[in-house]
């Protein structure tokens, strides 16, 4: 089959918002998968987005995700699949990462499926980690009980930004001093929200809430080592979901690597339900 020739466009404008809808749509009727984002979401970092076109239509895109290591979501239309487009792409978010220094990246594999994992070898992909995304599923919520001891979120601002970037350090293994850049950037951005986990007046770990059009997910969610095996994960997490749905949100997710069983378990109890499974490949530059 020939290659198509599509030409790059770096950077979402309204013009653009009916096309992606539209590539949405058909991908999503053609393979029966949801792609992670909606054009909401992509709307909190357009810059971040990468489109191909021939004339009038979108071929593909891709968002870079740099919510802490680098991602990489793609979609190429079905008519111009393995014709070139998302080889084209690729190489477009290489050159885009490589202008801001990023080392290596992620490209996401949604569902496993096979197409998408063979075109990530292909390409030089190494494989990394799987993650489940879950959902809640509001049949099997588990309600708040009462607690004995003083348990709560606090919500954070830019003055925690150090003693989140010092847990997230510890919690994920990574650099502390390049979790506060991340930490006080994101901190700015409209729909996130970090959350302090508090035990009295002691701070002890962590949660993070990523807000699109009409879903919210939970990420960086995590307990300092010492307070763990007591109930406090469970019951936090808890406390988070219900107050989200206070506050009227019904999507609720959050996504955790296949082999952390503890922590599917814990998920699982709260009432989350496995929806896919998403497989990463490190591309080194």
């Amino acid at each position: 089959m020939s290659l198509v020739q599509g030409k790059m466009k770096e950077g979402l404008g309204e013009a653009d918002h009916a096309h992606i809808r539209e590539l949405l749509r058909v991908c999503h009727q053609f393979d029966g998968l949801e792609f992670p984002l909606s054009l909401e979401g992509m709307l909190y970092a357009p810059n971040n987005v990468l489109l191909c076109y021939q004339h009038e239509t979108l071929l593909g895109m891709v968002y870079v995700m740099s919510e802490g290591d680098v991602e990489l979501l793609g979609l190429v239309h079905p008519e111009y699949r393995r014709q070139g487009v998302g080889r084209s792409l690729l190489e477009a978010a290489k050159t885009f990462c490589r202008r801001k220094q990023v080392s290596h990246l992620s490209l996401v594999c949604f569902e496993a499926m096979p197409a998408g994992e063979a075109f990530c070898r292909a390409v030089g992909g190494q494989y990394e980690k799987s993650e489940f995304h879950m959902v809640l599923d509001m049949q099997v919520l588990r309600p708040l009980e009462p607690l004995d001891v003083a348990l709560s979120l606090r919500q954070a601002d830019a003055a925690d930004a150090r003693t989140l970037a010092h847990f997230l350090a510890q919690e994920f293994e990574e650099a502390e001093e390049e979790m506060y850049s991340w930490i006080e950037a994101d901190l700015k951005k409209p729909g996130r929200r970090a959350f302090l986990v508090v035990l009295g007046e002691e701070p002890i770990g962590t949660l993070r809430m990523f807000e699109d059009d009409s879903s919210v997910e939970i990420t960086a969610f995590g307990i300092l080592p010492p307070y763990r095996r007591h109930g406090y994960g469970r019951r936090i997490l808890l406390q988070a979901v219900h107050m989200l749905l206070t506050e009227g949100w019904q999507h609720i997710a959050l996504d955790v690597e296949t082999e952390n069983r503890k922590a599917l378990a814990l998920y699982l109890s709260c009432g989350f339900r496995q929806t896919r499974e998403d497989r990463f490949y490190r591309l080194d530059l």
